[in-house]
């Protein structure tokens, strides 16, 4: 066959022709479509980003003006906020496989105490991949002022699990650990931006109790974090799970008339009293739901503040903490040994937010 009648023959199948325009025409559409969800999803994740330097900046200026032995050095100033920022960022920006964090800057004035953080990454793009934009470019930044500041009071109560599953294995960095391990790092973690917020344990009173089948021995309020620290590194895990008593115990020390007492002789200020109520699993009874959630409840109406946290925990333990906690921002279900330390890290910065007030 000539190549004159092969091209002619070509050009008489009409349907094949409409086929192959349709296909070609269809490319560009599809690739506009993908490169709007690309866009998109870069845009929201820039939102929240912005959220999280915002909320780092704040908790990181918080804590930067004074230190143990009085105001700081504009030197000193600067280097606290460099080393403050980027735990409570990380705590704060959504954990993502798309996107590659590149660095951030503080820059700090001490004329005019102007604060101003500046964070980048890169996002991976889907489909812009193909046309050669692999990555999306995402600046944000927040500013502030550094306020000379009085410091709020708090009495804050953990409720922390030692249930025999406390000690099964879970994955963090690449190894695998036991679970009240990761417990025991995370509380640590919250417990230090605490005590960076109020170096003089001035102003924070803190206990603990564990539980398992039974409420177990406590640690009372006491001025500073480090008592209930040690109480939870000296935990270890077994037994059941019942979290009735343990929360109606930080319910009855809480609003304690002592508190009021202690808060007034110290610094002459009614204290924000905060209940961090964590399990890994369910109560093993419903019954012992209902008298958790009941004194989660008597806790709300006199004002206290519940922040929950859900380890690796299955539905129905999920379901009470949901319930407990003073709203959606204040429950944190952790689904793995990184997000559980997130959580408290998150705690820590927004209490530790809270104690500074501006004049």
């Amino acid at each position: 066959m000539s190549i004159s009648r092969l091209f002619g023959r070509f050009r008489r199948h009409q349907r094949g022709n409409v086929l192959t325009t349709f296909a070609i025409s269809l490319l560009p559409i599809m690739m506009a479509t993908g490169a709007a969800v690309d866009y998109s999803e870069g845009y929201r994740l820039h939102a929240r980003a912005s959220d999280a330097t915002d909320a780092a900046l704040l908790a990181a200026s918080a804590q930067a003006l004074v230190g143990e032995h009085g105001e700081r050095s504009p030197e000193q100033i600067s280097a606290e906020l460099r080393r403050l920022f980027l735990p409570h960022f990380q705590a704060n920006v959504p954990q993502s496989s798309r996107y590659t964090f590149k660095g951030y800057d503080i820059q700090y004035n001490p004329n005019t105490m102007q604060v101003t953080a500046s964070v980048s990454f890169d996002y991976k793009t889907s489909v812009l991949g193909i046309i050669g934009k692999s990555s999306l470019g995402i600046n944000v930044s927040a500013q502030t002022s550094l306020q000379r500041s009085v410091t709020g009071a708090m009495s804050m109560f953990l409720v922390v699990d030692k249930s025999g599953s406390m000690g099964w294995n879970t994955r963090w960095q690449g190894r695998w650990v036991d679970k009240i391990d990761v417990l025991k790092w995370a509380v640590n973690e919250m417990a230090s931006s605490i005590a960076y917020a109020d170096p003089n344990t001035e102003y924070v009173r803190i206990g603990a109790v564990a539980y398992d089948s039974y409420t177990r021995s406590h640690q009372p309020l006491t001025w500073g974090p480090e008592r209930a620290r040690s109480y939870v590194q000296r935990l270890w895990a077994g037994g059941g799970t019942n979290s009735s008593g343990a929360v109606q115990r930080a319910y009855n020390e809480l609003r304690n008339s002592r508190e009021a007492r202690e808060h007034q002789a110290k610094n002459g200020q009614d204290p924000t009293k905060t209940i961090v109520f964590m399990t890994d699993g369910s109560n093993n009874a419903r019954r012992y739901d209902t008298r958790t959630l009941d004194y989660c409840s008597r806790a709300k109406r006199e004002g206290m503040v519940i922040y929950t946290v859900a380890f690796e925990a299955p539905w129905r333990g999920q379901q009470l903490l949901r319930n407990c906690a003073s709203s959606a921002e204040h429950y944190f279900n952790a689904a793995n040994a990184q997000q559980l330390i997130d959580a408290f890290r998150r705690i820590g910065s927004n209490t530790a937010e809270g104690l500074v007030l501006s004049r």
